[in-house]
């Protein structure tokens, strides 16, 4: 029972290392783009890519990774510097639905609120591997569209909303959105 249970853990290593240098040779390849800003293939997930930083000095973060793409999309449309370094902290659980984040300069929605998302908007969600988000790119009547880094091949999500008793309800992976 061991040698077997041995077998499969080196067998599903070296899948894990063949799909790694598989996609090494396509990491940093424009895989999408939205408002000028290129979304980038990030190999199999948890690479670390080397800093980026803008012109003047700001850091985006680490090339590739999912808060990278948020910040370079702030920063580049709104001239806007994000100061969180860890996506995991951008959204502050001490403040109330549409209070603003003063460390961050951003309102701050809860995934239940009054105020309907709109296009910009960045949309915070928790999955099994943590928190990452996305850019609004649409708002339809019940869902909206986010785009992402870092998520294979698959740069955008469609996340359910629903408009019920004057509030806006995101689906329960949301953890909730900022916005300028």
């Amino acid at each position: 029972m061991l040698k077997r249970l041995l077998q499969i853990m080196v067998l599903l290593l070296a899948l894990l290392g063949s799909l790694r240098l598989y996609y090494r040779k396509q990491i940093g390849s424009v895989i999408d783009e939205y408002k000028g800003v290129p979304v980038y293939f990030n190999s199999v997930p948890f690479y670390r890519g080397i800093e980026n930083t803008a012109p003047d000095g700001y850091e985006f973060g680490k090339k590739y990774e999912n808060f990278e793409f948020i910040k370079r999309y702030y920063y580049n449309n709104y001239k806007h510097k994000i100061v969180e370094t860890n996506i995991d902290h951008l959204y502050d659980l001490g403040l109330k639905n549409g209070e603003f984040n003063k460390k961050n300069g951003l309102y701050q929605y809860s995934k239940v609120s009054n105020i309907q998302p709109k296009i910009g908007d960045i949309v915070l969600c928790k999955n099994m591997f943590g928190i990452y988000g996305g850019i609004v790119t649409e708002v339809g009547k019940n869902s909206v569209q986010i785009i992402r880094q870092n998520f294979w091949k698959n740069t955008r999500e469609t996340i359910q909303i629903e408009f019920k008793n004057d509030n806006w309800i995101m689906e329960d992976k949301v953890i909730g959105r900022l916005s300028l």
